[in-house]
C-alpha cells in the first residue's frame, strides 16, 4: 500500500497527493521490497509487544509464587520451634 504525503509541492492540480514512489521516482519494485519491509518490522513490533506482555505476566506470577512461598515459610517455621 503506497504511502501519501500533503507536501503542499506534491499537491497536483486537482488537489490530491500521490504516492512516495512517484514523488521520488522510485522504481515500482523497490517501492514494493520497501512497503514488504515495513509491514515485516510492523510484525516484528507487534511480536515485541506480546512477549513484552508475556514476559511481564511471567515476572509476576513468578513474584506472586516467591510471596506465597515466604508465607508458607513463615506460617510453617513458628510450629517448629
Amino acid at each position: 500500500m503506497p504511502e501519501y504525503t500533503q507536501n503542499p509541492s506534491t499537491i497536483g492540480s486537482n488537489g490530491g497527493t500521490q504516492p512516495l514512489e512517484q514523488q521520488h521516482s522510485m522504481p515500482p519494485q523497490l517501492a514494493a521490497t520497501l512497503e514488504h519491509l515495513v509491514a515485516q518490522v510492523d510484525i516484528i513490533q507487534q511480536t515485541v509487544g506480546i512477549l513484552e506482555q508475556r514476559l511481564k505476566m511471567t515476572e509476576n506470577k513468578l513474584r506472586e509464587s516467591l510471596e506465597n512461598q515466604q508465607k508458607i515459610t513463615l506460617q510453617v517455621r513458628p510450629r517448629d520451634q
